[in-house]
């Protein structure tokens, strides 16, 4: 009878405990997984649907395919004039085209019309192209910063490391743009002796003395000599 007593007790016992068991107690659910976003992937989504957007503002709007040169010459001479003067014509050409039928109303206020629409795209594309080429500088001073600081370590560790070297002899030209851009130390040197034999060459012809590849090693000049007394000739100088 004890036996089946203390049975019924543990059953309590347990069955009165996991009632009591409170949600803080209970493990924290995991957090759902987020993909990190990848700067670089979502910069070049960026641009190329901006690219596409900007290919349909150019399908959609009345581009013309270009001025010849002669044709954007006499264009650019009457930029002078302001585009109220396109409005003032077509204003009065509305009004009086029985009296003035020899000017079309029509072709100035279109005129009028599509200079203020696409003075519009111009100002809002000028922005756009400001914006990004500010942001490109932005971005590239400090890289470029950067990269240089890597080369210079790079070719420093190169006299020791024979791996960096390769990349060194990459990088070289595009780091030496001083005087001759992307140019090796060997391309500089040829290019000196091109353009030094194309002096010569031109002295050659018009009979000039060439240009001196090495130092001059003549003697110098003998001095002159002085004149021999009762008007007797001196005797020629010697050289040796």
């Amino acid at each position: 009878m004890s036996v089946s007593k203390t049975k019924h007790t543990e059953s309590t016992h347990t069955k009165s405990h996991a009632t009591v068991t409170t949600p803080e107690e209970a493990p924290p659910s995991p957090a759902p997984a987020t993909a990190n976003p990848n700067p670089s992937a979502s910069l070049t989504t960026a641009a190329k649907t901006a690219v596409s957007l900007i290919s349909q503002a150019q399908n959609a709007l009345p581009l013309t395919a270009g001025l010849g040169e002669k044709a954007r010459k006499s264009a650019l001479k009457l930029q002078i004039m302001p585009s109220e003067l396109l409005t003032e014509a077509a204003t009065f050409l509305a009004a009086n085209a029985q009296r003035y039928p020899m000017f079309n109303a029509e072709d100035a206020q279109n005129a009028a019309q599509l200079e203020a629409a696409l003075n519009q795209v111009v100002a809002s594309a000028g922005t756009l192209i400001s914006r990004a080429q500010s942001t490109v500088l932005e971005q590239r001073g400090p890289a470029i910063e950067e990269a240089l600081a890597l080369y210079a370590a790079l070719k420093a560790h190169s006299r020791t490391d024979s791996s960096v070297r390769d990349a060194v002899a990459r990088m070289e030209p595009l780091v030496n743009t001083r005087k001759s851009p992307h140019q090796t130390k060997e391309q500089r040197v040829k290019a000196k002796a091109k353009k030094l034999a194309e002096l010569n060459a031109q002295a050659a012809t018009s009979g000039a003395t060439p240009a001196a590849t090495t130092e001059s090693t003549a003697a110098p000049p003998a001095a002159p000599a002085s004149p021999a007394p009762n008007g007797a000739s001196a005797p020629p100088a010697t050289t040796h």
